[in-house]
C-alpha cells in the first residue's frame, strides 16, 4: 500500500486508526491483495484495540491477532527496518524539503523502491 501520511495536527488514536483502516487501507487492500495474504500489525496501542482487532478479523480474511504476534521480530518488519531505511536515505539528500515536497519524495521513492527491490 502507498503510503498514508496524517495531518501534522493529528492525534492518532483508536478511531483514527481505525478510519484509515476502513477508509483508506480496506479498499486498497482488497483490490490489490489475494485473499489468502495475512495482516499482521505492530503492538502500538491503537493496532490493540478491541474495536481496531475486530474490525481487521472481520474485514482482512486471514489475521492474526495480537496474542499471535511476536514481540520484537524484525523479520516480520521489512517496513520498519528496510523500506524506511532506504527511503530516508534518499529523502536526507535535500534537507530543504516542506512538509509537501517530504511527501511527494516519500511516496516516489516508494514507488521506485517497490519496482527496483521486488
Amino acid at each position: 500500500m502507498p503510503p498514508f501520511f496524517f495531518r501534522p495536527d493529528e492525534k492518532i488514536d483508536t478511531e483514527a486508526y481505525y478510519k484509515v483502516l476502513r477508509y483508506t487501507v480496506l479498499p486498497w487492500f482488497k483490490k490489490n491483495t489475494p485473499p489468502e495474504i495475512c495482516v499482521q500489525q505492530d503492538g502500538a496501542p491503537y493496532h490493540m484495540a478491541a474495536k481496531n482487532q475486530m474490525f481487521c478479523k472481520e474485514q482482512y480474511g486471514p489475521f492474526w491477532p495480537k496474542n499471535f504476534w511476536p514481540p520484537s521480530s524484525p523479520d516480520l518488519n521489512l517496513r520498519d527496518f528496510f523500506w524506511w531505511g532506504a527511503i530516508e536515505s534518499k529523502t536526507n539528500r535535500d534537507p530543504d524539503l516542506n512538509l509537501d515536497s517530504l511527501k511527494a519524495t516519500i511516496t516516489k521513492e516508494w514507488d521506485n523502491s517497490l519496482r527496483s527491490t521486488l
